[in-house]
Parts: structure tokens; sequence; C-alpha cells
């Protein structure tokens, strides 16, 4: 799904659900992400809220796995 079709859907104030960001992607496990919706995206472990996705990104100076649990607490 597009950046343009998820920005469509005015019922939801343009927040896409987990499922439909995950769509097409092979995943292990996440729970019930039909229903989860996203309020926001971040690489940065201290900017994330509650509805965030983090993004484990291995840079130059930092490695952002090191950063997962940090992210969820």
């Amino acid at each position: 799904m597009g950046v343009q079709q998820m920005n469509q859907n005015p019922s939801r104030n343009q927040r896409p659900f987990l499922g439909d960001l995950l769509a097409g992607i092979a995943i292990q496990a996440v729970y019930n992400p039909a229903k989860c919706v996203v309020m926001g995206i971040s690489a940065d472990s201290r900017l994330v809220e509650p509805g965030f996705i983090f993004v484990a990104i291995n840079g130059n100076k930092q490695d952002g796995h090191d950063y997962i649990w940090a992210a969820i607490a």
C-alpha cells in the first residue's frame, strides 16, 4: 500500500494500521497488526512513544539493535 492510498482514509486521521505497512513483507510474529494503529516511526529509541515503530539501524557509530529494549520500555 502506498502513501497516497493511506492518505485517502481520513477516518483514522491518516494514521495507517501496522498491517497496512507490513503487507507483502515476510514477518515471523506480530501481535494483531491489522488493528495496531501506527502513531509514528523513529530510528532514535529516545523519541519512541506508545504506538511508534522503532527501526533498528546498524549505523557507523551506533547499532540500533542495542537499543531495542530501551525503545520497548
